[in-house]
């Protein structure tokens, strides 16, 4: 055992998420191809959920989705035998964490009220995956965010705005169960 060839191994969680990020970050610098390199990109985005800092944790996410800090080949013959547990290849389980992490950006701009970029986010997402496992989230998704936006314009007291996206709220989901809401919203306008 003396000569035995030691082969890169993803880091373990530590207790502090600078030292794990650096960690990982150097891993994948120094092994992109490592079939373990995907996990770690996404291990990254993962623990900066934790942060609270937004850009930082959609640029994270974007880097997975593309790839940009790991190397894949969805052709290998290694990516391409399927899991006996779930029965999916490598390839197929990392495209649907990729779909996953693609609503997930726009469930962070959701939450910090960027919803014109939630919107966009999602709406790139039903593109890109029509038959994903988010799709219905993502959907119901922008219907929030446009009403969302309209409440922002009237705590904003912009009322020309208001009425702009909620109109076109009302004529895009007219049996929407917040109308009501809406029609009362236009109520205390006078």
């Amino acid at each position: 055992f003396d000569n035995a060839v030691t082969f890169p191994q993803l880091p373990a969680v530590s207790g502090n998420q600078e030292d794990y990020l650096r960690e990982l970050r150097s891993f994948l610098a120094a092994h992109p191809a490592h079939k373990a390199a995907p996990v770690a990109s996404e291990a990254i985005a993962r623990t900066l959920e934790m942060s609270g800092q937004s850009e930082p944790l959609i640029a994270a996410w974007t880097d997975f989705i593309e790839a940009k800090n790991f190397q894949f080949d969805p052709n290998a013959e290694a990516n391409r035998i399927s899991d006996k547990t779930t029965g999916q290849t490598p390839a197929e389980a990392l495209l649907r964490r990729q779909q996953t992490a693609m609503f997930r950006i726009g469930q962070i701009h959701f939450d910090a009220r960027r919803y014109t970029e939630a919107t966009a986010q999602w709406q790139k997402y039903i593109a890109a995956h029509p038959n994903g496992r988010e799709w219905q989230q993502a959907q119901s998704g922008i219907v929030d965010a446009d009403f969302q936006s309209g409440l922002m314009a009237v705590a904003a007291g912009d009322e020309k705005k208001s009425r702009e996206i909620y109109d076109g709220f009302l004529a895009r989901y007219p049996l929407d169960a917040r109308a009501r809401q809406i029609l009362f919203i236009y109520g205390q306008f006078h």
